[in-house]
Protein backbone atom coordinates (compact mmCIF):
# COMPACT_ATOMS: atom_id res chain seq x y z
CA UNK A 1 0.00 0.00 0.00
CA UNK A 2 0.68 3.27 -0.85
CA UNK A 3 2.34 5.93 1.64
CA UNK A 4 0.33 8.39 0.38
CA UNK A 5 1.18 12.08 -0.45
CA UNK A 6 5.04 12.42 0.91
CA UNK A 7 6.45 14.86 -1.49
CA UNK A 8 10.10 16.32 -1.27
CA UNK A 9 12.16 19.08 -3.39
CA UNK A 10 15.65 19.75 -3.51
CA UNK A 11 16.85 22.91 -5.04
CA UNK A 12 20.37 23.35 -6.36
CA UNK A 13 21.71 26.66 -8.47
CA UNK A 14 21.00 24.97 -11.61
CA UNK A 15 17.55 22.88 -11.16
CA UNK A 16 14.87 21.67 -8.85
CA UNK A 17 13.94 17.97 -8.68
CA UNK A 18 10.43 17.24 -7.01
CA UNK A 19 10.06 13.26 -5.70
CA UNK A 20 7.79 11.15 -3.80
CA UNK A 21 7.96 8.46 -1.71
CA UNK A 22 6.66 4.90 -1.80
CA UNK A 23 6.58 2.01 0.49
CA UNK A 24 5.30 -0.29 -2.28
CA UNK A 25 8.14 0.22 -4.74
CA UNK A 26 7.45 -1.73 -7.88
CA UNK A 27 10.08 -4.72 -8.67
CA UNK A 28 10.31 -4.15 -12.31
CA UNK A 29 10.90 -0.40 -11.79
CA UNK A 30 13.61 -1.23 -8.98
CA UNK A 31 15.62 -4.10 -11.54
CA UNK A 32 15.14 -0.74 -14.25
CA UNK A 33 16.95 1.32 -11.71
CA UNK A 34 19.65 -0.92 -10.99
CA UNK A 35 20.10 -1.43 -14.68
CA UNK A 36 20.15 2.38 -15.88
CA UNK A 37 23.24 2.99 -13.07
CA UNK A 38 25.19 -0.71 -13.73
CA UNK A 39 23.63 -3.03 -11.42
CA UNK A 40 22.38 -6.12 -13.06
CA UNK A 41 19.51 -6.61 -11.00
CA UNK A 42 16.39 -8.67 -12.38
CA UNK A 43 13.19 -8.09 -11.71
CA UNK A 44 12.37 -11.54 -10.39
CA UNK A 45 15.63 -11.45 -7.81
CA UNK A 46 14.42 -7.60 -6.50
CA UNK A 47 10.51 -9.04 -6.21
CA UNK A 48 11.87 -12.07 -3.54
CA UNK A 49 14.23 -9.33 -1.59
CA UNK A 50 10.90 -7.35 -1.32
CA UNK A 51 9.23 -9.96 0.06
CA UNK A 52 11.86 -9.97 2.80
CA UNK A 53 11.72 -6.46 3.43
CA UNK A 54 10.00 -3.22 4.19
CA UNK A 55 10.82 -1.08 0.94
CA UNK A 56 10.80 2.04 0.08
CA UNK A 57 11.08 4.31 -3.14
CA UNK A 58 11.24 7.64 -4.75
CA UNK A 59 9.67 8.33 -7.95
CA UNK A 60 10.18 11.29 -9.83
CA UNK A 61 7.65 13.55 -11.11
CA UNK A 62 7.93 11.94 -14.34
CA UNK A 63 6.87 8.93 -12.89
CA UNK A 64 10.61 7.29 -12.82
CA UNK A 65 11.92 5.30 -9.87
CA UNK A 66 15.10 7.30 -8.93
CA UNK A 67 15.82 6.20 -5.26
CA UNK A 68 15.36 2.18 -3.66
CA UNK A 69 15.81 1.17 0.33
CA UNK A 70 15.16 -1.86 2.10
CA UNK A 71 14.54 -2.33 5.67
CA UNK A 72 14.48 -5.94 7.23
CA UNK A 73 13.37 -6.46 10.52
CA UNK A 74 15.14 -9.08 12.86
CA UNK A 75 12.26 -9.31 15.37
CA UNK A 76 11.98 -6.76 18.35
CA UNK A 77 15.57 -5.63 18.51
CA UNK A 78 17.16 -5.62 15.30
CA UNK A 79 17.22 -4.32 11.39
CA UNK A 80 19.69 -4.19 9.10
CA UNK A 81 19.40 -1.29 6.75
CA UNK A 82 20.56 -2.39 2.42
CA UNK A 83 20.19 -1.32 -0.59
CA UNK A 84 19.78 2.37 -0.33
CA UNK A 85 20.64 3.10 -4.18
CA UNK A 86 19.77 6.53 -6.23
CA UNK A 87 20.19 6.52 -10.07
CA UNK A 88 23.34 8.49 -10.96
CA UNK A 89 21.64 10.98 -12.46
CA UNK A 90 19.03 11.93 -9.52
CA UNK A 91 22.10 12.15 -7.27
CA UNK A 92 23.00 15.28 -5.06
CA UNK A 93 19.27 16.33 -4.03
CA UNK A 94 18.98 14.49 -0.83
CA UNK A 95 16.98 11.34 -2.06
CA UNK A 96 19.41 9.03 -0.55
CA UNK A 97 18.84 10.86 2.68
CA UNK A 98 14.71 11.16 2.84
CA UNK A 99 14.85 7.56 1.73
CA UNK A 100 17.09 6.75 5.08
CA UNK A 101 14.98 8.59 7.15
CA UNK A 102 12.35 6.64 6.51
CA UNK A 103 13.39 3.33 7.08
CA UNK A 104 14.98 4.99 10.10
CA UNK A 105 11.31 5.95 10.74
CA UNK A 106 10.00 2.06 10.57
CA UNK A 107 12.94 0.88 12.77
CA UNK A 108 11.50 2.63 15.41
CA UNK A 109 14.03 1.77 18.72
CA UNK A 110 15.52 -1.23 16.89
CA UNK A 111 19.03 -1.28 16.87
CA UNK A 112 20.00 -0.45 13.07
CA UNK A 113 23.26 -2.08 11.13
CA UNK A 114 24.61 -1.25 7.64
CA UNK A 115 27.07 -1.96 5.47
CA UNK A 116 28.08 1.38 3.96
CA UNK A 117 29.95 2.30 0.65
CA UNK A 118 32.95 5.00 1.30
CA UNK A 119 30.11 7.19 -0.95
CA UNK A 120 27.45 6.60 1.61
CA UNK A 121 29.12 6.85 4.77
CA UNK A 122 28.70 10.77 5.17
CA UNK A 123 25.22 9.71 5.13
CA UNK A 124 25.20 7.54 8.10
CA UNK A 125 27.94 9.51 9.97
CA UNK A 126 25.27 11.97 9.92
CA UNK A 127 22.13 10.20 11.53
CA UNK A 128 23.89 9.12 14.58
CA UNK A 129 25.16 5.76 12.85
CA UNK A 130 29.07 4.49 13.88
CA UNK A 131 31.80 2.21 12.74
CA UNK A 132 32.43 -0.66 14.17
CA UNK A 133 34.79 -2.58 11.15
CA UNK A 134 35.83 -2.29 7.63
CA UNK A 135 35.19 -4.69 5.35
CA UNK A 136 36.02 -5.81 1.36
CA UNK A 137 34.55 -7.31 -1.36
CA UNK A 138 36.89 -10.52 -2.26
CA UNK A 139 36.61 -12.12 -5.30
CA UNK A 140 39.18 -13.88 -7.77
CA UNK A 141 39.71 -15.23 -11.37
CA UNK A 142 37.06 -17.82 -12.31
CA UNK A 143 38.49 -19.15 -15.25
CA UNK A 144 41.77 -20.08 -12.59
CA UNK A 145 41.18 -23.57 -11.29
CA UNK A 146 42.32 -24.48 -8.13
CA UNK A 147 42.55 -27.65 -6.28
CA UNK A 148 40.65 -28.81 -3.49
CA UNK A 149 41.97 -27.23 -0.03
CA UNK A 150 43.38 -30.72 1.52
CA UNK A 151 41.68 -33.72 3.04
CA UNK A 152 38.90 -33.20 5.59
CA UNK A 153 39.37 -35.14 8.16
CA UNK A 154 37.22 -32.99 10.52
CA UNK A 155 33.90 -32.52 8.37
CA UNK A 156 32.07 -33.52 5.66
CA UNK A 157 30.12 -31.77 3.50
CA UNK A 158 26.48 -32.15 1.96
CA UNK A 159 24.16 -30.32 0.05
CA UNK A 160 21.50 -28.45 1.86
CA UNK A 161 18.51 -30.43 1.64
CA UNK A 162 14.89 -29.81 3.37
CA UNK A 163 14.90 -32.28 5.78
CA UNK A 164 18.03 -30.38 7.66
CA UNK A 165 16.72 -26.72 6.95
CA UNK A 166 15.80 -26.00 10.71
CA UNK A 167 18.93 -27.51 12.02
CA UNK A 168 20.28 -24.47 9.92
CA UNK A 169 18.31 -22.12 11.39
CA UNK A 170 19.05 -23.43 14.64
CA UNK A 171 22.51 -23.47 13.68
CA UNK A 172 22.61 -19.81 12.77
CA UNK A 173 20.46 -18.17 15.02
CA UNK A 174 23.04 -17.93 18.31
CA UNK A 175 26.25 -16.93 15.83
CA UNK A 176 23.93 -14.62 14.05
CA UNK A 177 22.33 -13.45 17.38
CA UNK A 178 19.06 -13.06 16.13
CA UNK A 179 16.68 -15.73 13.78
CA UNK A 180 16.97 -15.09 9.93
CA UNK A 181 15.34 -18.64 8.68
CA UNK A 182 13.49 -15.78 5.84
CA UNK A 183 16.58 -14.52 4.79
CA UNK A 184 18.59 -18.01 4.85
CA UNK A 185 15.84 -19.74 3.36
CA UNK A 186 15.40 -17.29 0.43
CA UNK A 187 19.10 -17.48 -0.50
CA UNK A 188 18.51 -21.43 -0.58
CA UNK A 189 15.71 -20.87 -2.84
CA UNK A 190 17.69 -19.15 -5.62
CA UNK A 191 20.17 -21.38 -5.65
CA UNK A 192 19.75 -24.93 -4.01
CA UNK A 193 22.37 -26.82 -6.17
CA UNK A 194 25.33 -24.09 -4.39
CA UNK A 195 23.98 -24.48 -1.06
CA UNK A 196 25.87 -26.99 1.67
CA UNK A 197 26.30 -27.76 5.02
CA UNK A 198 29.59 -29.04 6.83
CA UNK A 199 28.98 -31.72 9.45
CA UNK A 200 31.33 -32.65 12.14
CA UNK A 201 32.34 -36.51 11.70
CA UNK A 202 32.61 -37.40 15.19
CA UNK A 203 29.24 -35.60 16.40
CA UNK A 204 27.84 -34.52 13.26
CA UNK A 205 26.38 -31.45 14.67
CA UNK A 206 26.56 -28.80 11.81
CA UNK A 207 30.10 -27.15 11.74
CA UNK A 208 28.67 -24.57 9.00
CA UNK A 209 26.98 -23.65 5.97
CA UNK A 210 27.10 -21.56 2.73
CA UNK A 211 24.80 -20.32 0.07
CA UNK A 212 26.22 -19.82 -3.38
CA UNK A 213 24.73 -18.35 -6.72
CA UNK A 214 25.55 -17.16 -10.29
CA UNK A 215 26.73 -14.05 -8.65
CA UNK A 216 28.81 -14.26 -5.60
CA UNK A 217 29.02 -15.96 -2.43
CA UNK A 218 27.13 -15.22 0.92
CA UNK A 219 26.02 -15.77 3.56
CA UNK A 220 29.15 -18.52 4.62
CA UNK A 221 29.08 -19.35 8.70
CA UNK A 222 32.10 -22.16 10.08
CA UNK A 223 32.76 -22.59 12.98
CA UNK A 224 36.42 -24.06 11.85
CA UNK A 225 39.27 -22.72 9.33
CA UNK A 226 38.78 -26.05 7.65
CA UNK A 227 35.15 -26.35 7.42
CA UNK A 228 35.32 -22.65 5.66
CA UNK A 229 37.30 -23.67 3.08
CA UNK A 230 35.39 -26.88 2.15
CA UNK A 231 32.39 -25.03 2.02
CA UNK A 232 33.83 -22.28 -0.21
CA UNK A 233 35.44 -24.98 -2.12
CA UNK A 234 32.01 -26.85 -2.85
CA UNK A 235 29.92 -23.43 -3.72
CA UNK A 236 32.99 -22.56 -6.14
CA UNK A 237 32.50 -26.34 -7.50
CA UNK A 238 28.60 -26.08 -8.12
CA UNK A 239 29.26 -22.91 -9.87
CA UNK A 240 28.52 -20.19 -7.71
CA UNK A 241 30.80 -17.23 -8.63
CA UNK A 242 34.12 -16.69 -6.78
CA UNK A 243 33.08 -13.75 -4.73
CA UNK A 244 31.53 -12.21 -1.63
CA UNK A 245 32.52 -9.48 1.12
CA UNK A 246 34.31 -9.69 4.31
CA UNK A 247 34.82 -7.85 7.38
CA UNK A 248 38.66 -6.82 7.83
CA UNK A 249 40.26 -8.99 10.29
CA UNK A 250 38.45 -11.44 11.10
CA UNK A 251 39.51 -15.45 10.20
CA UNK A 252 37.98 -15.86 7.20
CA UNK A 253 40.24 -13.53 5.62
CA UNK A 254 43.13 -15.97 5.47
CA UNK A 255 40.82 -18.85 4.06
CA UNK A 256 40.41 -16.68 1.09
CA UNK A 257 43.68 -15.72 0.18
CA UNK A 258 44.91 -19.73 0.63
CA UNK A 259 42.15 -20.37 -2.51
CA UNK A 260 43.81 -17.28 -4.64
CA UNK A 261 41.42 -14.03 -3.42
CA UNK A 262 42.29 -11.13 -3.57
CA UNK A 263 40.16 -7.87 -1.96
CA UNK A 264 38.69 -5.71 -4.85
CA UNK A 265 38.85 -1.65 -4.43
CA UNK A 266 35.02 -2.04 -2.84
CA UNK A 267 35.72 -1.06 0.91
CA UNK A 268 32.30 -0.99 3.20
CA UNK A 269 32.32 -0.23 6.65
CA UNK A 270 30.32 -1.36 8.47
CA UNK A 271 27.98 0.57 10.58
CA UNK A 272 25.42 0.76 13.86
CA UNK A 273 23.21 2.95 15.42
CA UNK A 274 21.49 1.91 18.70
CA UNK A 275 23.16 -1.05 20.75
CA UNK A 276 25.74 -3.40 19.52
CA UNK A 277 25.70 -5.94 16.83
CA UNK A 278 24.79 -9.42 18.24
CA UNK A 279 27.13 -11.32 15.65
CA UNK A 280 29.28 -14.02 17.89
CA UNK A 281 32.87 -13.20 17.10
CA UNK A 282 35.45 -15.52 16.14
CA UNK A 283 33.63 -17.63 13.24
CA UNK A 284 34.74 -17.31 9.70
CA UNK A 285 32.13 -15.59 7.83
CA UNK A 286 31.62 -14.36 4.30
CA UNK A 287 28.26 -11.60 3.98
CA UNK A 288 25.73 -11.62 1.07
CA UNK A 289 27.23 -8.50 -0.80
CA UNK A 290 23.33 -7.09 -1.68
CA UNK A 291 22.95 -5.67 1.79
CA UNK A 292 25.92 -3.24 0.83
CA UNK A 293 24.49 0.77 0.05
Amino acid sequence: MSAGPNVHAACLAWRRVDFTLTDAPDAAAVAQLGRESGAPWNAAEVARRLALARAWGAIDAHGRTVGFATLIEYGDDLAWLGSVFVHPDARGHDIAGALTDAALDAAGNRTVGLDASNAGKPLYDKRGFRAVATGHEWTRDPTTPRPPPGPSAECALYPVSSCEIMELFDYDRPRWGVGRAPLLADCIGRAPLQSFVAVDRQTRAFAGFVMGASDGIGPLCADSAEAAAWLLHAAERAGAYPSGGALDGEPIIDVLRAAGYQPSKWQITRMVRGGDLPMREGLWRMVDTFAFG
